[in-house]
């Protein structure tokens, strides 16, 4: 084979590799930023999550890309420099992690495109620009139409919900409705302590506020204030719905960073992970020693007397 067509051959095993790795980072990181990223009251601060912590992969080989197609020697720099950043920045991490699927492949992939030969310069620099930017633009827009038309009434006091064979006390923003990470057990812990109006944290269990079931949990979700017809099967312990169920009020907080909400009940797998469930309505176990700052938990207690409507005082 004449030393030309391999080169061209190796060309395209690069273009198709990052074209298809910074594809894979468009899509994971719209979904993502529209998951979990969509908070926070500043634009400022969502492009910065937008472009910082969901495109940056994207972002990082497409740039790569162009300018070694370019610039072959500048752009194998970059590459064996990212990959050499990765390595430290991700230090802690296994071997498989850092090495195997960061530093090793960004060498590699720029050594592929310092000794591939390209023809089409612009447009295989188009291609590399705009297959990511179309899956941004495909799968981010219904999210986003769905993200901005959420319903949010700012109230985030003691809401009672019509939870379909019952109705279910949800306990207000404070000691047990937390905006911040805390893991199963302290979730646990609060919800036995918290008051009759939630409002404060008492010395000993009371035990009139609890963690939701599993079951209660799919029954109470909403969507645009409607009761999203949540089932759920014990035998599959799958969560179906008529409406799909989305972050809003009263149930969740459209402006916390918090996506995730703590159940009562522990894994059948094992008693080290418990059930959380989610604003989209879905149902994962995760270790109840886990708690980073998008899961927490919010209180919950049957209803049974009409002044809970009235005791809806804010707690910061």
């Amino acid at each position: 084979m004449k030393k030309g067509k391999i080169k061209k051959i190796i060309s395209w095993i690069a273009i198709v590799i990052s074209l298809t790795t910074s594809s894979f980072w468009s899509y994971w990181g719209i979904q993502e930023f529209f998951h979990e990223g969509w908070y926070s009251r500043s634009i400022g601060n969502m492009l910065f999550l937008f472009f910082v912590q969901y495109m940056s992969f994207t972002i990082i080989f497409t740039a790569l890309a162009l300018v070694t197609i370019t610039y072959k020697k500048a752009g194998l720099i970059l590459y064996i420099l990212v990959g050499i950043f990765s390595a430290f920045f991700f230090n802690g991490a296994s071997f498989e992690v850092t090495y195997l699927t960061l530093a090793i492949p960004f060498i590699l992939l720029g050594l592929l495109f310092y000794y591939g030969e390209f023809i089409y310069k612009r447009t295989i620099k188009w291609i590399m620009i705009g297959l990511p930017l179309l899956i941004i633009i495909i799968f981010g827009t219904p999210l986003l139409i769905r993200n901005i038309n959420r319903l949010d009434d700012g109230n985030y006091n003691t809401r009672i919900l019509d939870c379909q064979d019952k109705q279910i006390v949800w306990a207000p923003r404070g000691y047990g409705f937390p905006n911040e990470g805390v893991n199963w057990s302290e979730a646990k812990k609060a919800c036995a302590r918290l008051s009759e109006n939630g409002q404060i944290l008492l010395k000993e269990s009371a035990n009139i506020w609890r963690l939701p079931s599993v079951k209660e949990a799919v029954m109470c979700q909403q969507k645009h204030s409607k009761n999203a017809g949540g089932v759920w099967d014990e035998q599959s312990r799958q969560a179906r719905y008529k409406l799909p169920p989305d972050k809003e009020t009263p149930l969740w907080q459209p402006n916390s960073e918090i996506i995730y909400y703590w159940t009562a009940e522990v894994s059948q797998e094992t008693d080290e992970q418990a059930y959380i469930f989610t604003y989209d309505g879905k149902i994962y176990d995760k270790d109840i020693r886990y708690a980073p700052n998008y899961q927490s938990f919010r209180c919950v207690k049957d209803y049974t007397d009409d002044r809970e409507e009235n005791n809806s005082s804010y707690f910061p």
